[in-house]
């Protein structure tokens, strides 16, 4: 992935998140240069989600509350339904969000975690795609659904599930590239 070497990414995630897409996306990111940084809504060690159990821990490298949208060049919203209704009720990471995309900021969103986008107001008049569970979520926000596995629609790039993390890091990979 061209482009990436020196990047800020913040990863958004709160207990419960999925394991598998906090694992894979960390390793991209690394290999291409980012640096990933781990952001909840409190600094402390996370339970991941694996498969239909608790998972791995994960040390939280920032608290959403003392950091802002400039300190990055993009954030990732990590899926997982528990994690994902954790930060779309965070008033600090949908604040922290919306100043991204006011910054122009790429940001994208995993599977349950296009809650986030629409909590902040980012999916009206969007092609989004998501977890077909919340497709009447992103309609109801004002969006499109797309079932692809991934969608870049101006600074927002979305995907639908763990199985698309390919899909969905290319998209990332080439919408932080732009900046």
């Amino acid at each position: 992935m061209v482009g990436l070497a020196g990047k800020r990414v913040a990863l958004l995630a709160a207990n419960g998140s999925e394991q598998a897409e906090v694992t894979v996306i960390r390793k991209v990111l690394a290999e291409a240069g980012a640096m990933p940084v781990i952001v909840s809504p409190k600094k402390h060690e996370l339970r991941l989600w694996s498969g239909i159990d608790w998972g791995d821990s994960l040390v939280v490298d920032a608290a959403v509350g003392t950091v802002e949208a400039g300190d990055f060049d993009a954030m990732i919203a990590i899926g997982g339904v528990l994690a994902a209704d954790t930060l779309r009720a965070d008033r600090e990471v949908v604040r922290l969000v919306r100043d991204a995309l006011g910054l122009a900021r790429p940001v994208g969103a995993m599977g349950h975690a296009v809650w986030v986008l629409i909590e902040a107001g980012a999916v009206a008049g969007r092609i989004v795609t998501s977890i077909e569970s919340i497709r009447t979520d992103v309609i109801n926000a004002a969006g499109s659904w797309a079932d692809d596995p991934a969608v870049n629609d101006r600074h927002v790039v979305t995907g639908r599930h763990r199985h698309d993390l390919p899909d969905f890091m290319a998209a990332m990979a080439e919408e932080m590239a732009r900046d």
